[in-house]
């Protein structure tokens, strides 16, 4: 019995020193207080873009003007980075009245964090997640034209929804793998107007890279679906299409790295890509369905300030209306992409000329562009005498960021 009681006691004495320390070491803590931090972006965009199409469904225009994107908001670093922005894009034509000009409002929260890990080669995994109205460009794989057209930039540059990007790295901190997924509501349903949403999903994996980090051979996918419906006064049918692409990448400079490891290359970049492109648009109303396949082939090469690129897209389809978006000539406010994807097949060479790059703060650029469709695509057309197979882009970009 006597031994019992000491036993208790022991423990009782034992438990008491214990809550004593975790009460010394807890006084001993002081609560760190986080302030908040003032964080701003601004990124203003001076374009000129003059087009000369001669295509019955691609018209042509000059598009002239500034876009300046001013964000400011508050930061916070507590188990990851949390920031709060709001501000607001004004696009503004050149040469109009100020009814032209437009002020889209912007308010986003941005979530940012590292977690380290120990899966084979990956060691670190980073989360981003973004909430509100936010700029596209917060996208890191840059979006091809047959997903969103580059005019966008600059008409409807935001996106209204959210955005969750997911990277895992190696020891050095290049990324390997990559995925994002984006959801844009760009109109809501009402007695005037059919509710449009879009979303996004693509991803990138990186096999092999040079040690300043620039990529020699690579795989990739990009899907996006987009739905137009109904309006609340009318029983239109609703429209999908879906859109999905998947590449492999590689660049040639590979072969150097592999026989010397010092020195630079005379090509900055010299890469082939190869892709399949499929899309998918169905009508519900009328139970209308179609798909295509189509092969997307890409090349380019880089020598210092000078690039020059080709992409070419055939429709693998043999129906006469096999075009590389089937639904494309019906539902315009439906596709994001450019109108040339009406085409069966469609070719687009650009020359383009970096000017000046300051530190990733200032860039000019000048870009020309040629296009073409065959000329089946106004065939039918009375008077297609009207109309070319070639089209023109001469475009010039002044872009400040920081």
């Amino acid at each position: 019995m006597r031994k019992t009681k000491l036993f208790f006691i022991l423990i009782s004495i034992f438990f008491v020193l214990q809550n004593i320390d975790a009460n010394n070491a807890a006084d001993s803590i002081q609560p760190v207080k986080i302030k908040p931090k003032f964080i701003y972006k601004i990124d203003n965009l001076t374009y000129f873009d003059n087009r000369m199409f001669y295509l019955p469904y691609h018209k042509s225009k000059m598009y002239l003007g500034d876009r300046l994107t001013a964000l400011a908001g508050i930061g916070l670093n507590k188990e990851g980075e949390h920031k709060l922005y709001a501000g607001v894009t004004a696009i503004v034509p050149f040469g109009t009245d100020f009814k032209e000009y437009k002020f889209l409002p912007m308010v986003y929260y941005k979530f940012e964090r590292d977690f380290l890990c120990n899966w084979g080669f990956f060691k670190e995994r980073k989360l981003k997640l973004h909430f509100g109205i936010l700029p596209y460009r917060e996208m890191e794989i840059p979006l091809p034209a047959f997903i969103r057209r580059p005019s966008a930039e600059y008409t409807v540059p935001n996106l209204q929804g959210a955005l969750a990007q997911y990277a895992l790295s190696a020891d050095e901190g290049d990324i390997l793998m990559f995925f994002e997924y984006a959801v844009d509501w760009r109109k809501i349903k009402t007695k005037t107007q059919r509710d449009n949403f879009g979303m996004i999903l693509d991803g990138k994996f990186r096999f092999l890279t040079t040690p300043e980090g620039d990529e020699m051979f690579n795989l990739g996918f990009i899907t996006q679906w987009d739905r137009l419906g109904h309006n609340l006064d009318s029983i239109k049918n609703n429209v999908d299409n879906i859109v999905m692409n998947v590449f492999a990448k590689i660049d040639f400079n590979l072969f150097y790295y592999m026989t010397s490891h010092h020195g630079n290359t005379f090509f900055k970049t010299i890469y082939l890509q190869l892709g399949y492109l499929g899309s998918f648009s169905n009508d519900n109303n009328f139970v209308n369905k179609k798909w295509n396949n189509s092969l997307v082939i890409d090349c380019g090469i880089q020598w210092k300030m000078i690039s020059l690129k080709n992409s070419l897209y055939i429709s693998l389809n043999k129906e006469k209306d096999g075009n590389l978006m089937p639904l494309h000539q019906y539902y315009p406010e439906l596709y994001i992409s450019d109108q040339f994807y009406r085409a069966p097949l469609y070719n687009k060479t650009e020359l383009a000329f970096d000017l000046l790059n300051i530190k990733s703060i200032f860039a000019l650029k000048a870009q020309f562009v040629m296009h073409y469709v065959p000329k089946s695509v106004f065939d039918y057309l009375p008077d297609n005498k009207n109309f070319k197979q070639f089209g023109w882009q001469q475009k010039i970009t002044a872009q400040v960021k920081f």
